[in-house]
């Protein structure tokens, strides 16, 4: 007469399937050099807790059949997202600086270099979490899914940024930073009368200021949406380059030159 297995003998039966070929499932896991020391301990934890899921016969083989396809694909999946950081982390950041370069102001005394890497964490979070849809090809590269996705996640900071800055309290969060920046009173600002798009070695008009004295002065002078920053050594308006300065609360500009993220009003 056949003993029917109940489901509490069921499972201890397929854990000691999985700890007599821990070893050898480990060693699977381990062998593909993309992926790093402690990604085979994560996958067998990651096994361990699926072992429930085991419905095939309480015997080696069809266990570590089973055991072997869900290692393979754990690891093409952890590879994949290797690969995929390393090939779109230039998109990433180029999406991030695209929003955070029109709101430089709200990034007050963190370090750039620190509310970059944080953005950029949060969407490689998003792809972690959204893995399986981006290994399917799709119309659009992957460096470009990232880039949109790092511009969501710098617009999502921006707007916790300006509810928590009590100065942006009336500010229009949803258009903030897409729309040329707007002089306040007692502001420094500059004249944007003449075109982004003239000589930029081209003297630009001085700063008028008002009565009160800011501490800072404007970082948007801005008339098609391009930002641009006085550079103190030229004398003159200059874009925003993309490569990070070499010290804290500074900026890089196009020209070559660095300068403060805020300059000291007269």
């Amino acid at each position: 007469m056949t003993h029917e297995v109940t489901e509490q003998e069921r499972q201890t039966i397929t854990e000691t399937l999985f700890q007599r070929h821990y070893n050898d499932l480990r060693d699977l896991a381990a062998e593909d050099p993309r992926l790093l020391a402690p990604d085979a301990d994560n996958i067998l934890q990651g096994l361990a807790a699926r072992l429930a899921q085991y419905d095939g016969d309480l015997a080696d083989e069809p266990f570590l059949t089973w055991a072997a396809d869900i290692i393979v694909g754990a690891v093409q999946r952890i590879a994949f997202f290797y690969s995929l950081q390393r090939e779109c982390r230039e998109s990433i950041r180029v999406g991030i600086w695209m929003i955070l370069s029109k709101n430089i102001d709200l990034i007050d005394n963190t370090n750039s270099s620190f509310v970059i890497r944080q953005i950029e964490q949060n969407t490689l979070q998003w792809a972690w979490d959204h893995l399986d849809d981006l290994m399917e090809t799709g119309s659009a590269k992957l460096s470009t899914r990232l880039a949109a996705q790092a511009k969501f996640q710098t617009l999502t900071w921006r707007k916790s940024r300006l509810r928590d800055n009590d100065k942006f309290h009336d500010a229009d969060i949803e258009r903030f930073g897409s729309e040329p920046f707007h002089v306040e009173s007692g502001v420094l600002y500059f004249d944007t009368s003449k075109s982004d798009d003239g000589d930029a070695d081209e003297q630009v008009h001085r700063p008028k200021s008002r009565s009160k004295k800011p501490p800072s002065d404007s970082l948007m002078a801005m008339k098609s949406g391009k930002p641009r920053l006085f550079c103190p050594s030229c004398k003159c308006l200059q874009d925003i380059s993309p490569d990070l300065a070499s010290g804290q609360n500074a900026i890089r500009l196009w020209c070559g030159h660095e300068r403060p993220a805020a300059l000291s009003a007269a």
